[in-house]
């Protein structure tokens, strides 16, 4: 939820009044306040940062700077207006008018300053963005990088190489990075690198251990896809059951065919990886009627407890669910967990989803079992190479096949690119704060 405007008019007032009680002219129309909704905290990194732009940076149409403000705590704002205003009076920069006219959209706190005294000491941070869908719905994730002075380049080719990584990235501060390979190779070929964030939730395509190494941040979007990847993958399970798809595809050629179904309602399912995405499906599941075992290495008894979910083993799920689903990471651990040995405690009328990781599944493994009728059927969203153009698995019909696009929705594409700016600007002021 967003503050009333007359919330937001209180705390205008109140920083009204204290920029002119701290500055005695404000005559040269050089500073101009907005103040906004949607409030965390303030950091320190923020002031930090706002104090570091005052001192090294000339603009004769003035600078602007975002401040996120706490909630219920008027003495935050106080404490970074202070700190900024204590910066004027030193002489940093000259003060000017206060705009009163409100924004439109409310969404931060902008301090509009034009610094007179200093040099410009410091290079603006390149980013590099390469999914192609970042900002496709919104301005606001490539908004967020620009208002926080940020040079941004896009570039999207599928099947990038480290080679191809590595020629794009060079000069670059920080990168948005989809599934192109982010390896100790491209890391060290790549000097200036200091931030890579993840348009997504797996970070199985960056070598985080080369990162830490290489004092390189990393960070993830976590929740921003869950109930797009859920929605899709509950589709596709119905689609497996009732061969939608495959009753489309043969009306269009021409031929009808009734294809025989099974049933979803009343039925087993099987998660693995209960997390936001598994947590996702089981919901879903419920209102199918469904039975719903899962396994976790981190297990949440208190939500498994509230939606009847059954904690079980993986040979139980194997063995037992009508529908599983995967919804786990890719590691040493988790690379090719369901291989020839899992495939064959399967029922035979049972359907296998991956919409997580390629690897996670023995591609040839699955590919016999299918052929040969040891399970009924499987959905894949996530092939160990993408694109899986060359597949075996592709020739099937009783295969839905898809090109990573389980994540995609409107909603979460917005949120994804939203999440993984954020995390850039965070991740610069973090750099900061460490170097003041």
């Amino acid at each position: 939820w967003k503050r009333s405007r007359e919330e937001v008019g209180g705390i205008f007032n109140l920083l009204v009044k204290f920029v002119g009680s701290e500055l005695a002219e404000l005559n040269e129309n050089n500073v101009k306040v907005h103040i906004l909704g949607d409030y965390t905290q303030v950091p320190d990194s923020a002031v930090k940062s706002i104090e570091k732009a005052l001192q090294t940076t000339r603009d004769n149409d003035g600078l602007q700077f975002n401040i996120a403000l706490n909630y219920g705590s008027r003495a935050e704002i106080v404490r970074a207006v202070r700190k900024i205003c204590t910066k004027v009076s030193e002489g940093q920069v000259n003060p000017g008018d206060v705009d009163e006219n409100m924004p439109q959209r409310p969404a931060a706190a902008y301090f509009r300053i034009r610094p007179v005294l200093c040099e410009r000491s410091s290079v603006m941070k390149k980013v590099f963005v390469f999914p192609s869908s970042f900002g496709k719905f919104s301005d606001e994730p490539e908004r967020i990088l620009r208002e926080a002075g940020l040079e941004v380049t896009k570039f999207f080719k599928a099947g990038m190489t480290e080679d191809e990584v590595i020629e794009k990235l060079q000069g670059y501060d920080a990168v948005i990075l989809g599934i192109e390979p982010m390896t100790a190779r491209v890391m060290e070929a790549c000097p200036q690198l200091k931030i890579v964030s993840r348009y997504g939730v797996g970070m199985d395509n960056v070598d985080q251990e080369a990162a830490r190494r290489l004092g390189i941040r990393t960070f993830n979007t976590p929740g921003a896809n869950s109930d797009a990847v859920a929605d899709y993958t509950f589709g596709m399970m119905l689609d497996l059951a009732r061969s939608i798809s495959v009753t489309d595809r043969d009306l269009k050629a021409g031929q009808v065919k009734k294809h025989l179904g099974y049933p979803v309602y009343g039925r087993t399912l099987g998660i693995i990886g209960l997390g936001a995405i598994g947590k996702g499906m089981a919901r879903r599941a419920l209102g199918f009627g469904m039975k719903v075992m899962a396994y976790d290495v981190f297990w949440d008894e208190a939500f498994a407890k509230e939606h009847g979910v059954q904690r079980a083993e993986l040979e139980e799920i194997y063995k037992e669910a009508d529908f599983i689903t995967l919804h786990c990471g890719l590691n040493e651990q988790t690379r090719n967990m369901i291989g020839a040995e899992q495939l064959r405690m399967m029922k035979s009328s049972a359907f296998l989803i991956n919409n997580a990781r390629g690897g996670l599944v023995d591609e040839a493994a699955l590919n016999e079992a299918l052929r040969s009728g040891e399970i009924a059927g499987a959905g894949i969203d996530a092939f160990v190479t993408e694109p899986p153009i060359g597949s075996p698995l592709l020739e099937l019909e009783q295969v839905i096949a898809a090109p990573h696009v389980a994540g995609s929705s409107m909603d979460s594409i917005n949120n994804m690119g939203i999440f993984s700016a954020r995390n850039v600007v965070k991740g610069f002021a973090e750099l900061e704060e460490k170097q003041a």
